[in-house]
């Protein structure tokens, strides 16, 4: 909240306008864990940290000016899993059978709460979050051709709007929920 202290990691490297912005964190002792992360990577065979962050990275301390509030652990990414089954026959157009897990427990042992269908591989296409209270995750079901978002028709002399959107699914109660489409006027 407003007056806080939070500490933001930034990659600084010589020669370079702007200092590169890797998170903020609630500690020293959680932003020096993410340095050493950091520092430890590798690619292509060489030390990523030294090669994009020459000059290393710093700490900055910084007051919050806003009214924000760093939500609270666990966060949903990590409180969440899904399994992708691809359940398509050999040569045809991917389908997977998307299973949806909550880790409960002391150890994070998965509990299946949900699942769905998905006319793709799976990708990165479940993101759960929180909003207030409620745990909720976005997903995509299609890859190609998924519903339009507008639609204007006209039947039996009467013009006809339609929208579709992919909703959001409730973590809590398991259920995803389908496209719904809503009639919004009828112009004549």
């Amino acid at each position: 909240m407003r007056g806080d202290v939070v500490y933001r990691i930034y990659g600084v490297h010589e020669g370079r306008e702007k200092d590169t912005f890797f998170g903020a964190f609630r500690s020293v002792a959680e932003a020096e864990a993410k340095i050493a992360n950091l520092q430890a990577q590798e690619m292509g065979g060489r030390n990523w940290a030294e090669q994009y962050h020459n000059r290393g990275f710093v700490i900055r301390e910084v007051i919050v000016e806003a009214d924000f509030e760093i939500p609270s652990l666990p966060k949903p990414r990590d409180k969440y899993a899904v399994n992708g089954i691809k359940v398509s026959p050999p040569g045809a157009w991917s389908q997977t059978l998307v299973e949806v897990f909550r880790r409960t427990g002391p150890h994070g042992s998965p509990e299946k709460i949900c699942e769905y269908e998905r006319s793709y591989s799976l990708l990165q296409t479940f993101e759960p979050f929180r909003q207030g209270d409620r745990e909720l995750a976005l997903i995509s079901r299609a890859y190609t051709d998924p519903p339009p978002f507008i639609t204007v028709s006209r039947w039996n002399g009467a013009t006809q709007v339609t929208f579709a959107a992919e909703m959001k699914f409730d973590l809590g109660s398991g259920r995803p929920e389908d496209w719904e489409r809503q009639k919004i006027a009828n112009f004549e």
